[in-house]
């Protein structure tokens, strides 16, 4: 009964996260008239679409690199969810919870617009990020999580 709640759990993460990204995105495909937008003197609101890899990388190549990222995602994301039904604490399942989300999201927008849509972009004193969406920010954190959990349960066992 336990594992079924934390299945359950996962399951409430994955599909919010999914929901929000996605209608983020469509909310920023609806302004993409107006944008873009200055949020801050550090942020704006625009509309970027990234075939490629993180940070754009690889933005230029072809149905080949496409392929091979959007089956290369699915593939990940399976084993993470794997990992995610395999682990009994909670502390580094939710992290996975979160990467998972956010990889499908992204994968979503592969196969719809055959591109992500990024749209938060940051910049201070002449330093630009690349632009980026909620479901990057969610993989990122989760990595973070992830690592972190990994690391001060190593370190506990070692005491």
């Amino acid at each position: 009964m336990l594992r079924l709640r934390l299945h359950l759990i996962h399951i409430v993460i994955i599909l919010t996260l999914i929901f929000a990204d996605q209608y983020s995105k469509e909310l920023i495909l609806e302004l993409a008239a107006t944008l873009p937008v200055q949020m801050a003197s550090f942020f704006n609101i625009v509309l970027a679409w990234n075939s490629g890899i993180t940070f754009g990388l690889f933005n230029n190549g072809g149905d080949l690199v496409f392929n091979i990222i959007s089956w290369g995602t699915i593939a990940v994301s399976a084993f993470l969810v794997f990992l995610m039904a395999k682990e009994k604490c909670l502390a580094k399942s939710i992290p996975l919870a979160l990467i998972i989300g956010g990889a499908i999201g992204n994968i979503m927008d592969r196969f719809k617009h055959g591109a992500v849509i990024d749209f938060l972009d940051f910049h201070l004193s002449g330093y630009h990020w690349p632009a980026f969406n909620f479901a990057d920010s969610f993989i990122v954190i989760g990595v973070c999580l992830y690592l972190a959990t990994s690391y001060i349960k190593e370190k506990n066992e070692k005491i």
